[in-house]
């Protein structure tokens, strides 16, 4: 390949992470270096600045959307593709990575759960986790992020997700970028229409979840919806998952 303008650039900010890591790195330069992998000729460094200029952090910037990425001049397709991937990848290795099943026997245990998955979320987004009759993870999916679309069309999307994994039960969680974890009124009207409709299908709504970075908080643990196995039949009340017995108060 021949040389171009900026190759020696590239090179030093190459061997400088290969020889000393990311450490001394500012965040710009953290970006600029993973722009020369997505853009091979030209000078990233401009776009590296833009793009920190216009989401406000790096934190910011990988954990932006593609269309959001896509807003900022210069960046296409191929670029967005793989600074989501760098975002993404850390996260799957966390979750499913391990040779050890993921098992999501407790509100607590699925509290610390959720709190990572959604950990670097900028704003408002709610996941769902599929677990077999052990608890076992089957599946966790992000289902959107900003504002609910018509509630309706969304807990269609989300029973239809866990009937197509043949749940045993399921968990809901969203979390508050404000760092509050203290539920909605429409929180609670959600989860009792998420905790009926998958009593129809005979999947249980194990619990629904509010995180921040380092909190969670159990709709179920502290009483503000009952499960459905408080009044249903002997096979939709089998379930062994365990609830937090001190229920701390939204903070």
């Amino acid at each position: 390949m021949a040389d171009h303008p900026h190759g020696g650039h590239r090179q030093r900010l190459k061997t400088r992470y290969l020889l000393e890591g990311l450490d001394h790195f500012s965040p710009h330069e953290v970006l600029e270096l993973l722009l020369t992998f997505a853009i091979p000729q030209r000078d990233v460094n401009p776009l590296a600045h833009a793009l920190i200029d216009h989401f406000g952090s790096l934190r910011s910037v990988m954990a932006a959307t593609q269309e959001e990425l896509r807003e900022v001049p210069g960046v296409g397709e191929h670029t967005a593709a793989l600074i989501r991937l760098m975002y993404d990848v850390p996260r799957y290795v966390a979750i499913a990575g391990s040779d050890k099943p993921v098992i999501l026997k407790s509100s607590v245990v699925s509290g610390r759960f959720f709190i990572e998955y959604l950990r670097n979320e900028p704003y408002e987004c709610f996941a769902i986790a599929c677990v077999r009759s052990d608890y076992s993870l089957v599946r966790v999916q992000k289902l959107n992020r900003g504002n609910l679309v018509e509630t309706s069309v969304f807990l269609r999307a989300v029973v239809e997700l866990a009937f197509r994994q043949r749940a045993y039960g399921v968990l809901i969680a969203h979390n508050h970028p404000s760092g509050a974890c203290e539920p909605s009124p429409h929180d609670i009207e959600t989860t009792e229409s998420l905790r009926d409709a998958f009593a129809l299908l005979d999947i249980r709504l194990l619990d629904h979840l509010i995180v921040t970075q380092t909190k969670s908080f159990s709709i179920y643990s502290n009483r503000l919806v009952e499960p459905i196995s408080q009044h249903a039949s002997a096979s939709i009340a089998d379930s062994a998952f365990e609830l937090d017995q001190k229920a701390e108060k939204p903070q």
